[in-house]
């Protein structure tokens, strides 16, 4: 039987044809994002692959509340981190959160107009039960550094409440 080392040859030239051809359509989705909008979550049971927060750890721990691992916000401000594979004009932000009754908080994004500017907007009152509460921010202004959006929670009074804020969950989607 006689081997055909053309052919072997010219089969694998294909293959690696196609399979050069199949990483980089891969790759070139990821950046484009052709569905028009991408969705992280965290629940903080486990590490997310593109969303780095609550931090800096000295100002958040760790509590586990009936089985679910959450954050508890014990100083102000702490921080989220989410990737962003390329510029989007909008993001809604869901977030799962139990408060202190009068305890003023805010969420914002990080403006790419200064280093301390951020748009803020007011969390609900929750009666010290969970509650999710949904937010839209513009990305026209927002810092996009390095591929990622900087969002804070703020609380100037949190230190000095006996009660803590804590978040159990956070959704980010970001829109065309």
């Amino acid at each position: 039987m006689k081997i055909n080392l053309d052919k072997i040859y010219n089969i694998l030239r294909v293959i690696t044809i196609c399979a050069l051809i199949a990483v980089l359509a891969f790759l070139i989705c990821r950046k484009i994002v052709p569905e028009n909008s991408v969705s992280y979550s965290t629940d903080f049971s486990a590490p997310a692959k593109f969303i780095y927060g609550l931090y800096p750890q000295g100002r958040v721990s760790l509590v586990d509340v009936n089985g679910e691992i959450q954050q508890k916000i014990i100083g102000d401000p702490v921080y989220f981190q989410v990737y962003s594979p390329r510029k989007f004009s909008k993001a809604k932000v869901v977030l799962k959160f139990k408060k202190p009754k009068d305890l003023s908080v805010k969420m914002g994004v990080r403006l790419a107009t200064g280093d301390w500017a951020y748009y803020l907007k007011d969390l609900d009152e929750s009666a010290g039960q969970f509650v999710e509460q949904e937010f839209e921010f513009d990305l026209a202004k927002a810092r996009l550094e390095k591929n990622k959006l900087q969002f804070m929670i703020a609380s100037p009074d949190v230190i000095f409440s006996e009660e803590k804020i804590i978040i159990g969950k956070a959704e980010f989607t970001l829109m065309k």
